[in-house]
């Protein structure tokens, strides 16, 4: 769990309420110190020879959330490669620097789940136990001949950034001196264009509603993350972990922190009414607003929602994802301004520099818009509802 302006202003608020220092832990040893006054600091906690050690950082504001988790990043991979330095010689095999980088990588790819089962299809099975610098690249291409002459273009196209990434992390941290031209298999390969997330039309999506309505809801969990993803217009993979300190009703916002956000930026969510209704009906069990039914304290697999729509007949029609087309779409249709839209989308069109100049991110704009965007969902389904009654009453 990383820390946010939620789960730090609670921390703020229990300190000064007790009159105690109070502690709380995050992520990577992070760990953050709040006195009864008010101030908070941040300490990095580490383990030395059996020894626990805190290690000041700074002090809150003046080191942001974003500042400390990256000092804290920064020191971990320093004292790695102090351990790196100070081991016996030894020919670092693919396994062993895979799973070094899968601690590393695990905790911010929204998708990992699905990155280790293709690694470890296509590179581990066959390499796992050969030392990863005797890989080459021309081994991994002859033993990838069978994607490329089946089409599996995107496949490959993942595959190629995996080993870039892996071979980058394993010389930037000091575990080989070189990868021989790992970091360049992509240079193999002509690659075509990805096709977009199958979706309909606004007009049409009260056909959705009929289909999933008509032909029965079997999970509760499910329905109403699908219905969260209509509500919100988030990626499905930030909806399946959404977690209630996210959530801040007085505000009426969700705070989406960086690491859950595909561009690894704040995102604020406005609240509709629609959703306000969906999360006080929602039981609150877990840490995790929509829990795994299976794993304990895990969240729910975006998956379950496109198994819900392929049941329903809409394999090839309509994914998750396409839900956010639904929505940009309508905006379109809308005339909502092009900067609201895409802000409602977390899409940020600038540049680096306009992006570490305007902060703004049109938060009382998207308000009135996702409304807007949430009564016409709720018009859209109440039709369907009608026809199914009607239907079911002639």
């Amino acid at each position: 769990m990383q820390p946010t302006p939620i789960t730090l202003m609670a921390l703020i608020k229990s300190a000064k309420k007790q009159r105690k220092r109070l502690y709380k832990t995050f992520d990577d040893g992070l760990l953050a110190s709040c006195y009864p006054s008010g101030r908070v600091s941040w300490f990095w906690r580490k383990h030395v020879d059996g020894k626990s050690i805190q290690e000041l950082l700074g002090e809150y504001p003046q080191m942001s959330i974003a500042s400390a988790i990256a000092e804290v990043k920064s020191r971990i991979i320093a004292l790695e490669f102090k351990q790196v330095e100070e081991q016996s010689p030894h020919r670092l095999t693919v396994n062993e620097a895979f799973e070094a980088w899968k601690a590393r990588k695990s905790k911010t790819a929204l998708t990992w789940p699905k990155m280790e089962l293709v690694c470890r299809k296509y590179i581990l099975n066959k390499f796992g136990e050969m030392p990863i610098e005797d890989l080459t690249a021309i081994m991994l291409i002859k033993h990838w001949k069978p994607l490329e002459t089946e089409g599996h273009s995107n496949t490959l196209c993942k595959l190629c950034g995996y080993v870039r990434q892996l071979a980058i992390f394993c010389i930037n941290t000091g575990r080989v001196d070189r990868l021989h031209e790992l970091t360049k298999l992509s240079a193999n390969y002509v690659f075509t264009a990805a096709d977009h997330y199958p979706s309909v039309e606004p007009s049409e999506m009260w056909r959705v509603f009929y289909a999933l309505e008509k032909g029965g809801r079997r999970y509760d969990n499910v329905w109403r993350m699908f219905m969260s993803m209509f509500y919100t217009l988030s990626r499905p993979g930030e909806i399946a972990q959404l977690r209630w300190d996210w959530i801040d009703p007085d505000e009426e916002l969700i705070f989406f922190p960086p690491e859950a956000m595909k561009m690894k930026r704040l995102h604020r969510v406005p609240i509709s009414s629609q959703l306000v209704k969906l999360l006080e009906s929602s039981e609150r069990v877990s840490d995790y607003v929509f829990p795994s039914p299976t794993i304990a304290f895990a969240h729910s697999t975006p998956d379950s929602m496109n198994m819900m729509l392929k049941r329903n007949g809409f394999g090839g029609v309509l994914t998750p994802h396409g839900i956010r087309s639904i929505g940009r779409t309508w905006m379109e249709q809308q005339k909502v301004p092009e900067k609201v839209a895409e802000a409602c989308l977390s899409h940020f069109n600038m540049t680096a520099v306009v992006k570490a100049y305007v902060r703004y991110d049109y938060i009382d704009e998207r308000r009135d818009v996702m409304q807007q965007w949430c009564n016409f969902v709720e018009e859209s389904r109440k039709f369907a509802l009608d026809k199914i009654r009607a239907e079911q009453a002639a």
